[in-house]
């Protein structure tokens, strides 16, 4: 089932995934501090 909100792009009947990530200043770079994520998405190097 796909909903339309006002501005967002229309979803396709498929998977659902949700990816949350954190980041943290760590002297002078800023890292990958938390991640979660739920169905098949992965963070497999951060850039």
């Amino acid at each position: 089932m796909a909903s339309h909100l006002p501005g967002s792009t229309p979803q396709a009947d498929g998977w659902v995934g949700e990816l949350s990530l954190g980041f943290a200043a760590r002297g002078d770079a800023t890292v990958l501090a938390r991640r979660r994520r739920r169905g098949p998405l992965t963070v497999q190097r951060p850039f």
